[in-house]
């Protein structure tokens, strides 16, 4: 079996997390998809940035629901990362779907619509308009957003990601009845891994950055995906690199 790699914020160990730029990389390094994820700005358009504030990875500060689309797309997403990067900006979840739709998509919805309203409605819609709703996974630490969305459109994959109670986790992940569970990979032990199979849920881990510890957990475990900020080295580590 195959383990699909996902490239974490795109190639975020190398390219400015979560732009075009670090999608592209991925894309050229092989990674099967792409794990990125969802913010929502005043006027309703979902952008994808990890934080809910600009500060840490752009030229900007504030929150990102307080800019407009327009507003934000002003902002300098890559120049943290480096003098080459300057000018990459944060993408919408549109771009990233008229992209990269070849590649395997993991959308991570960050805030629910206690902070977002909508947000759940809005994706959906998205990814009907795109045809993708049958080959995206939305994730979410927020089971009520996974519902929300398996409520919406029923044939969605949704993974629960976890890191603690895992036990408890799973229980929830069966409960809304998502697909996938996503567990930081230092929390996996083989009770677990054979609970979360007798379940019936695949399994993927993050954010795996050692070659030795990603060859161990897919020689160890029975495991579906791997998020990596280095998407290269782990497909080397899993004899999946380019030209192999």
């Amino acid at each position: 079996m195959v383990v699909l790699i996902f490239a974490h914020r795109g190639a975020s160990g190398y390219a400015p997390e979560n732009t075009i730029a670090s999608f592209r990389l991925a894309k050229e390094m092989g990674a099967d998809g792409i794990e990125t994820d969802l913010h929502m700005t005043k006027d309703k358009r979902i952008v994808l940035i990890h934080d809910e504030t600009v500060d840490r990875t752009t030229n900007g500060s504030g929150y990102v629901r307080d800019f407009t689309l327009e507003e934000i797309k002003k902002l300098d997403a890559g120049i943290k990362k480096g003098e080459r990067w300057k000018g990459e900006r944060i993408p919408t979840l549109e771009e990233l779907l008229e992209g990269f739709s070849d590649m395997y998509l993991k959308l991570e919805i960050k805030k629910s619509s206690e902070f977002y309203p909508g947000i759940e409605e809005q994706l959906v819609k998205l990814l009907i308009a795109y045809g993708l709703e049958d080959t995206v996974q939305v994730i979410s630490f927020n089971s009520e957003s996974l519902r929300k969305v398996k409520e919406i459109k029923k044939t969605i994959a949704t993974g629960l990601i976890t890191y603690k109670n895992l036990r408890e986790s799973i229980v929830q992940a069966k409960k809304i009845g998502a697909d996938w569970i996503h567990v930081e990979y230092r929390a996996l032990n083989d009770n677990i891994v054979k609970l979360i199979k007798r379940e019936g849920l695949l399994l993927g881990v993050w954010t795996v950055d050692s070659p030795t510890e990603a060859k161990g957990l897919t020689e160890r475990y029975d495991i579906n995906d791997i998020t990596t900020n280095f998407p290269d080295i782990i497909l080397r580590a899993l004899n999946r690199s380019k030209g192999k």
